[in-house]
């Protein structure tokens, strides 16, 4: 069997240094440093390395003998001098930080730390510095964004809060007076507190989950419960901040609608009152020209109902739809003013007699003027015998020269007054009617107005 020969260790061994060698690599060690180390006894500083005389800009002879607090700056000094005590005592562990002066009035921040330790018989305070100035500066910065922050938040006149698992690490000068809260009574509570029941509060969590969830912003409308107990109807706006991974933190906003709530329910009620008030002067009208002509009465509501029919199928906007009904029902209250045998004549009208009936139009637009509806009922009153090819009356209007609602008028008003009964004529059925509006469509009648009533009609509508 072979024998094993062991290898000898090729780590080598530590170099013997003169005590030459030694005083060399020492300076070399200080001079490259990066950080400022001096030496001082009795205050009097009796060495200092190239990077603490950079941090001074100040040359060998300039530094020799120069007493220790002379860099430092002036409000800083008493500070230092507690500091550098505490830790020459054992009393403090951790760097202290201080302004210093260069040479040229510069101010830098810097961290010390010193020991004691023993020179040529004597003892001497070693310093290590290091400059902060940037980090300081940025520091600073930050508090001096954060400051602002925090002012334009109290500056806000909504109550502001910040939670982090359900406890309110935050809150804004705006929620003393939104909830009678100091905002340092609200640090540390669950944002429970804030809620009138139960019921609330987990609606709002469940909100909550979701604005983790999506960071989207999330509004609602709660009761809030102030400090005194009462309740408030609040606006709730929420927005999660930070890593939902490392920080579950949301911000809310919470104003105090209840006044504005109440205001609008107010609002609500005078708004339906009046609108009540108005349908029944709307139905008074419309009374008013059936007990004149019984005719014309019926007329209008049949007209009312096939025009509304209309706009469904057209899918206008409720808006209007509102304004159609209202001028429907009385569109021909312009003919109290015709001869009341004109209006029951049996046979057809003479020439001036249809230029007499011809101007009910005109009294309707002057009567509807003089009343002030949300929607331009008196324009479409006078419009609703206008033509799409121009050749209606009283002003020869065509295409959108005519309002849309007038366009459906005409229509509903020619079906209705074909298959109803007149003194002048018998009925001529609703399938002439139809025949009519089909054989008019895009000359007499505007075409999407005619489609929408053919429509309505084979679904099956009926005049009562």
């Amino acid at each position: 069997m072979q024998k094993q020969t062991s290898r000898k260790s090729k780590i080598p061994a530590l170099a013997q240094l003169t005590a030459v060698d030694c005083d060399q690599l020492l300076k070399e060690i200080l001079d490259h440093s990066s950080i400022g180390m001096y030496l001082a006894q009795k205050t009097k500083i009796i060495f200092a390395n190239e990077q603490f005389k950079k941090y001074l800009g100040c040359s060998d002879e300039e530094m020799a003998g120069q007493d220790i607090e002379q860099p430092i700056y002036p409000e800083d000094r008493e500070q230092w001098r507690l500091d550098r005590k505490a830790m020459l005592a054992g009393k403090r562990t951790t760097p202290y930080r201080f302004r210093i002066q260069t040479k040229e009035d510069q101010v830098r921040w810097v961290l010390e730390t010193v020991s004691a330790i023993n020179y040529q018989g004597r003892t001497a305070i070693l310093g290590n510095l290091m400059d902060v100035t940037e980090q300081m500066e940025s520091e600073m910065e930050l508090r001096s964004i954060k400051a602002i922050e925090a002012s334009l938040l109290d500056a806000i006149p909504v109550a502001v809060l910040g939670l982090r698992n359900r406890r309110i690490f935050f809150a804004n000068n705006a929620v003393k007076e939104i909830l009678g809260w100091e905002p340092e009574e609200l640090i540390g509570k669950e944002g429970r507190i804030l809620y009138w029941n139960p019921e609330d509060y987990d609606r709002i969590g469940k909100r909550a989950y979701n604005i983790f969830k999506t960071k989207r912003i999330h509004k609602a409308e709660i009761s809030c419960r102030r400090k005194d107990g009462t309740n408030i109807i609040c606006s709730v706006t929420g927005a999660r901040i930070g890593n939902i991974l490392t920080e579950l933190s949301i911000v809310i906003a919470i104003d105090d609608v209840t006044e504005q709530k109440k205001a609008e329910a107010d609002l609500k009620r005078s708004f339906d009152k009046l609108k009540r008030s108005m349908e029944d002067t709307i139905q008074t009208i419309a009374m008013i020209v059936e007990a004149r002509d019984p005719y014309t009465g019926g007329h209008q509501r049949a007209v009312d109902k096939l025009a509304l029919a209309i706009a469904k199928e057209m899918r206008l906007d409720r808006d209007k739809v509102n304004g159609i009904h209202t001028a429907a029902v009385i569109h021909d209250i312009g003919k109290i003013y015709i001869p009341a045998e004109m209006l029951s004549k049996p046979g057809r009208l003479s020439e001036i007699e249809f230029d007499i009936m011809k101007t009910h139009p005109q009294v309707s637009y002057d009567i509807l003027k003089r009343i002030d509806f949300p929607w331009p009922v008196a324009t479409i009153v006078y419009q609703h015998h206008e033509r799409y090819n121009g050749t209606g009356y009283p002003r020869g209007l065509k295409g959108n020269e005519i309002l849309i609602e007038a366009r459906i008028l005409a229509v509903a008003d020619v079906v209705e007054s074909m298959a109803s009964h007149r003194p002048y004529r018998p009925i001529v059925g609703m399938d002439k009617a139809m025949e009519e509006i089909r054989k008019n469509r895009g000359t007499l009648y505007d075409p999407d107005v005619a489609d929408a009533c053919l429509k309505a009609l084979e679904k099956g509508f009926k005049f009562e």
